[in-house]
């Protein structure tokens, strides 16, 4: 309710009430009428408590920089020139994945390997052709190439542009705004991710980190021997 609306609705003791506040926002108090003066804003200033800085309780995300949504964009394009490689084939054979696939045979019917395999692209564009990673039943070796978080959207853009992404329906907002690492084969790939890992390697040098101990080739083989 505006102020003049309570003078206009009030009368007697209560319009005094009212002039007294009135008069004390105002600042016009003096010494000995009763209303006390308005405290200079300077002084109010003063009176405050100094804010309080908290110290950062983990100095190295202190000095980090903030992962962005907009890192989700960039990276290591793995594939730069291989899509104008394959538009220059008029009609690409389908890849050939049979290798793979003695040893990844769920790979066969998920919908990240057919989509792809009738264009050409198969593991050996993505994966490299790993024939130590293939030819070790260990599995000791890694593929020659893994990948990190940050090279899988603009490796997968330079088959499928950005703008060409955003006229279909589903990416647009994952294009405008999407989550801090969030990547492409979170919907795309989800039946690509091994379910269980008895091997884990550096995505990066391909050192390995962890694994089951379990061993099939013989201990005097290179691969044996690594156990």
């Amino acid at each position: 309710m505006m102020l003049c609306d309570l003078v206009r609705r009030s009368s007697g003791w209560e319009w005094a009430v009212v002039a007294v506040l009135a008069a004390e926002l105002a600042g016009c108090g003096s010494p000995g009428s009763g209303v006390p003066s308005a405290m200079p804003v300077a002084a109010a200033a003063d009176e405050r408590p100094a804010p309080v800085v908290e110290e950062p309780r983990d100095n190295k995300a202190a000095t980090e920089p903030e992962r962005t949504a907009a890192d989700v964009f960039k990276g290591t394009n793995l594939l730069e020139g291989a899509w104008a490689e394959l538009r220059k084939v008029e009609k690409p054979q389908p890849a050939d994945n049979s290798y793979c696939y003695v040893c990844h045979a769920n790979y066969k019917d998920e919908d990240l390997t057919k989509v792809h395999l009738p264009v050409g692209v198969g593991c050996e564009l993505c994966h490299g052709p790993s024939d130590k990673h293939s030819a070790d039943e260990d599995g000791l070796t890694p593929p020659e190439i893994m990948w990190q978080k940050d090279w899988i959207n603009v490796t997968c853009m330079e088959c499928h542009p950005r703008e060409a992404l955003a006229k279909q329906d589903g990416h647009c907002e994952f294009l405008k705004d999407p989550f801090p690492d969030e990547v492409c084969t979170d919907c795309h790939g989800e039946n690509h991710r091994l379910k269980v890992r008895t091997r884990l390697w550096d995505k990066k040098t391909g050192k390995l980190l962890e694994c089951d101990g379990v061993r099939m080739m013989d201990p005097g083989s290179p691969a044996g021997a690594a156990k």
